[in-house]
């Protein structure tokens, strides 16, 4: 075995890549002390990496079921030539076991920020709170008009418009819908 370390193996395995056989090469080079990092893995550095995995796996709690919601934040193109819409949204959605803070932004179309995800173990959703600050704006950045707009609900829906000028445009739509926790029903169908 000592005459096989620092050499480089190679194979060759047949594989279908895109409906045609290619072949791949495979190479392997093993350090001159190969053997040595080899035989203390067999004499219990296993078992401590089997032990650690072990314990990982088992210190994680189940993932947590998954609630429905949509959220949406799209700023509309103005009709005027030159000129688009940019929006800020800041958000806070108050549930019964935790508050969910989030912001997004747009610009001449649908938003690309990550909107927060929720679970059913968050509870009944008690209020949704969102400001945007709308703005209509040249293409060199420059704020032609601009508007602030603030709602609020009790519930889990909440959608709204809010426009920078009557006039010109720079309008954005905002929606944030997370759904209700679903009812619970006895075996004979009925809700308790």
């Amino acid at each position: 075995m000592d005459d096989l370390m620092g050499a480089t193996f190679v194979s060759c395995v047949l594989s279908n890549w895109q409906g045609g056989w290619i072949e791949k090469r495979l190479e392997a080079v093993h350090p001159p002390y190969f053997h040595q990092r080899r035989d203390a893995v067999n004499k219990g550095g296993m078992a401590a990496v089997l032990v650690s995995l072990t314990l990982c796996w088992t210190g994680h709690p189940q993932a947590q079921e998954p609630r429905i919601a949509a959220c949406a934040l799209n700023c509309l193109v103005p009709p005027t030539p030159g000129l688009h819409t940019r929006a800020d949204l800041v958000g806070k959605v108050t549930l019964a076991n935790r508050t969910v803070q989030f912001s997004a932004t747009c610009f001449d179309g649908p938003s690309s920020s990550l909107f927060p995800a929720f679970e059913m173990s968050d509870g009944q959703v008690t209020s949704l709170d969102l400001s945007v600050v709308t703005s209509l704006e040249t293409g060199n950045r420059e704020v032609v008009a601009q508007n602030h707009c603030h709602a609020e609900a009790r519930n889990g829906f909440l959608t709204f418009r809010c426009i920078a000028s009557e006039a010109q445009g720079g309008e954005v739509e905002v929606l944030v819908s997370v759904a209700p926790l679903r009812l619970k029903m006895s075996s004979d169908g009925l809700v308790p």
